[in-house]
């Protein structure tokens, strides 16, 4: 899983999809966010970064966004229903162990439901590093899309290492 820092104002990306490396047909808005996230209260900057893609990604993006967020709320409720029936016959370990269950995929869907749909479907995920400036952690599930994207920014520091003129701990 290659990565790179980059700073917004700096950001292009090649003119082909990057789900596919088909040509480019539409943009689709992905989101950097940074913040803090309590559960029960949270506070988010997001930035949107335009990554092109073509209309087939674009709606393989809405269809497993749908398909994850309808099946986590499907799964949470039967799950639930399900749980309640083993409770009342009595297997209270295989209750608990489904209602533990539940409870991760709510969690997981509420924490990185988003930024595990961008990876499924398009192939790239953008975090906004904390500090001063917008500087971008961007993650690329394809190595042949992150190598022509390093072509197109030169300024980019591939992997963990610095920007230019950063030092390690502004990273952090």
């Amino acid at each position: 899983m290659p990565a790179a820092y980059v700073d917004a104002s700096d950001l292009r990306f090649p003119q082909r999809c990057s789900g596919c490396d088909g040509p480019v047909e539409a943009i689709h808005n992905l989101q950097a966010c940074r913040g803090i996230d309590l559960l029960v209260v949270s506070y988010f900057e997001f930035l949107d970064v335009p990554l092109p893609v073509c209309r087939r990604c674009k709606r393989r993006r809405r269809f497993v966004g749908l398909a994850t967020y309808t099946g986590g709320v499907l799964f949470v409720v039967v799950g639930g229903f399900v749980a309640m029936e083993l409770l009342l016959n009595e297997l209270k370990l295989a209750s608990a162990v489904l209602g533990a269950l539940i409870l991760v995929v709510a969690l997981g869907l509420r924490i990185r439901g988003d930024t595990l749909i961008e990876w499924a479907s398009l192939g790239v995920t953008a975090h906004w590093l904390k500090g001063a400036g917008t500087r971008l952690r961007l993650k690329f599930r394809r190595d042949q899309y992150f190598v022509s994207w390093l072509g197109v920014n030169q300024g980019a520091a591939s992997s963990c290492g610095p920007m230019p003129g950063q030092g390690v701990s502004n990273l952090l």
